[in-house]
């Protein structure tokens, strides 16, 4: 799906993804009506700001989900940035690496609350919630071997006791 495609479609409510790879930047951007959108397993990619401005507090990212990082890096929000109604994220059980820059946002996001982490992952990537000011706990799971660099940057919700799993092989610099 190309780059913003669906932008601005204010009356937008749900959507159901299928036999899509591959979702540029913006494409639901500010459709402010929408609440669901269902991700097809097979995605592999998908654009910056792709929900920002919309009305969906809950999203499941498919296991095959591999890039998330725009064009310009750093210089954009993340996939999920700019989603100040989301509340929750889920990875699909199967996911091997939290894909970088997924839920980066350039601004403090405190509406996003609960990641939910499948056993299967065992990699964070660079800068996946940086900036998640609203997440107030991370549960680890025992195959985690790498955080990369920035992935909980910023998430000043953070607090209290942090349990890292004992399989932990590389914690990378400014990785909290």
């Amino acid at each position: 799906i190309r780059t913003s495609a669906f932008e601005n479609c204010t009356k937008l409510k749900n959507v159901q993804l299928k036999n899509v790879e591959y979702i540029e930047d913006r494409v639901f951007r500010n459709c402010k009506s929408l609440e669901k959108l269902i991700l097809p397993e097979g995605l592999e990619y998908i654009g910056s700001e792709c929900i920002a401005g919309t009305g969906i507090s809950k999203i499941e990212i498919p296991s095959s989900v591999t890039k998330c990082e725009g064009p310009l890096g750093r210089e954009s929000d993340g996939a999920l940035g700019g989603a100040l109604n989301l509340e929750e994220v889920v990875f699909a059980e199967g996911m091997k690496r939290i894909p970088g820059y997924i839920c980066y946002n350039h601004k403090n996001n405190s509406t996003l609350k609960k990641v939910v982490i499948p056993d299967s992952v065992t990699e964070i990537g660079r800068y996946a919630f940086y900036d998640c000011g609203g997440i107030t706990e991370i549960n680890f799971k025992e195959k985690i071997r790498e955080i990369n660099d920035y992935a909980f940057e910023n998430c000043t919700g953070l607090t209290g006791d942090l349990s890292l799993p004992n399989g932990l092989e590389m914690i990378e610099s400014s990785a909290f």
